[in-house]
């Protein structure tokens, strides 16, 4: 048990260290010193899609899109997952609308790992943004553009519930 507390206290150091790190880096090469989330257009929108990994590059054209249509959308990239910066998602939406996560992972039986993290973190905002949950791209799975502009299209027209089981993109039944 204590090699456990260990570990997990380690982690939660290692925010701070990722954190500094970023922002020496920063200092010497001019770019960078966004640790936890890469956002794109999020000042100024309603509504945010966060995902992981290239979705989050292939989400800006369907951003930049859906601006021009009228939606107050941006999206945000998490760079880091574990130890899970619970505190800078808080302060990054608690101000939003709503949130909705994409991602390509499943635990199965419940949701999204992503989503369900994000939900908690967020339970401890003021006035937390709804969230939504979509699962797409598992097993290889080609993504479309065009349903992930319509996915998040619903979503922004959706009630301001937090939804209780993820919808899926690219499903095949």
């Amino acid at each position: 048990m204590e090699i456990r507390h260990n570990l997990h206290t380690d982690m939660r150091r290692a925010i701070d260290e990722i954190a500094d790190i970023e922002s020496r880096f920063f200092e010497i090469f001019g770019r960078g010193g966004t640790p936890f989330i890469e956002p794109y257009r999020c000042n100024d929108a309603d509504f945010v899609a966060v995902c992981m990994g290239s979705l989050s590059y292939q989400f800006r054209d369907v951003v930049d899109a859906l601006r021009a249509e009228g939606f107050a959308v941006g999206v945000a990239g998490l760079r880091l997952y574990r130890p899970f910066p619970a505190q800078a998602i808080v302060e990054a939406f608690s101000h939003k609308k709503g949130l909705i996560v994409f991602e390509k992972a499943l635990s199965y039986g419940y949701q999204g790992p992503l989503f369900a993290d994000i939900k908690s973190a967020m339970y401890t905002a003021q006035d937390p943004p709804f969230v939504h949950n979509y699962i797409l791209g598992l097993g290889g799975r080609e993504i479309k553009t065009g349903d992930l502009a319509e996915a998040l299209r619903q979503s922004c027209a959706a009630s301001a519930e937090t939804a209780a089981a993820p919808e899926w993109i690219g499903l095949k039944l």
